[in-house]
């Protein structure tokens, strides 16, 4: 029957990948709080959220992460594709509106918002693999202290 609905394995990934995703940015977007205008609370405002959601359904978490570690040259081109459109779509969501005053006068501001993402883009990497490696007893916790630290010395760094 499956194969009645799906013409393959291939578009029944996607469809699940596609699925899980309308999920997760459903949950994420009536979660999140926009009109916080500060970039470092509203980047902490996300982590807490994805984090929550990840908790909240764990599976989803698990596929997500098994659909970017995929290789199959049948679908990877599919989801290189749908993960760039869905990364444009939300990061305009993301970071639109976002206070400059608070920045340093002698800081360019694009380039130190830059810094920021991939500082904690990187931290999220390091401890999603933590995670799956089974390194971390409370994941949440830890994470989210982690985060705090780089939060404070990112606007040490970057804020007046």
């Amino acid at each position: 029957m499956l194969f009645h609905y799906f013409n393959n394995k291939k578009d029944l990934f996607l469809f699940l990948y596609d699925y899980v995703i309308e999920i997760f940015t459903k949950e994420f977007y009536e979660k999140i709080d926009l009109g916080e205008r500060d970039i470092l609370l509203r980047l902490k405002q996300i982590v807490i959220v994805k984090m929550e959601i990840f908790n909240q359904y764990p599976e989803i978490f698990n596929y997500m992460m098994s659909a970017l570690k995929e290789d199959a040259k049948e679908v990877k081109k599919d989801l290189e594709q749908r993960n760039k459109d869905i990364f444009a779509s939300n990061y305009q969501k993301i970071f639109e509106n976002i206070d400059s005053s608070k920045f340093k006068e002698d800081i360019d501001i694009q380039r130190a918002i830059n810094i920021i993402i991939w500082t904690l883009e990187g931290l999220s990497t390091q401890n999603q693999e933590k995670i799956r490696a089974g390194m971390i007893e409370h994941p949440y916790d830890e994470a989210l202290n982690d985060f705090e630290l780089y939060i404070s010395l990112l606007k040490q760094s970057f804020y007046q």
